[in-house]
């Protein structure tokens, strides 16, 4: 397509290139129709009715939640600020009732024991390593898994402690890398 346009402007007596990407017709779109959500926008304020209650020795917030009638926006939200407070207003110091209570259970991992990051940063201050070199060290390490985790594990305590680390480290490294 520019190139046609391009030969039919060389006829008119223009000289160059004009360049009618179909790639740079979608990005125009996107920023035009960006442009156009963000002038559309209107400012909306929502409200939450928060409290702070207390069942034998436990404290714990809780928030209310929205009810058929509840003045709300597209989102589900409480829209209304007379609204919002006169809930608070009629249940404030008022006692209350667990009507139901959920548990979810969640699977979370332990954080990893040492990071390349924070191992870069550390074999840079304490033996003056860059930071390509420490990630060629670790993933030579990373052919047997234990010997990292084990490294991974002792040099982090030792960090911690501040004890010097570079015996205990290149225990772990194959021949070749160490010096």
């Amino acid at each position: 397509m520019s190139r046609a346009y391009t030969l039919a402007a060389s006829k008119a007596g223009y000289q160059g290139v004009l360049s009618v990407g179909r790639g740079a017709n979608a990005y125009c779109w996107v920023v035009v129709r960006r442009d156009r959500e963000f002038e559309a926008h209107t400012k909306s304020y929502y409200y939450n009715v928060t409290g702070q209650f207390a069942f034998g020795d436990l404290s714990f917030p809780a928030r209310y939640q929205i009810v058929e009638g509840d003045p709300v926006d597209e989102k589900g939200r409480l829209a209304n600020q007379v609204h919002a407070q006169g809930i608070a207003d009629t249940v404030k110091g008022a006692a209350a009732s667990i009507i139901s209570a959920a548990t979810k259970k969640k699977e979370q991992h332990p954080p990893l024991p040492y990071n390349l990051l924070k191992l870069q940063t550390d074999a840079s201050r304490k033996f003056g390593f860059m930071p390509n070199q420490t990630k060629d060290i670790t993933q030579s390490c990373e052919k047997n898994t234990s010997s990292l985790l084990i490294t991974a594990v002792i040099v982090n305590i030792l960090v911690t402690i501040n004890m010097p680390i570079h015996r205990v480290y290149w225990l772990q490294l194959p021949k070749q890398l160490q010096r």
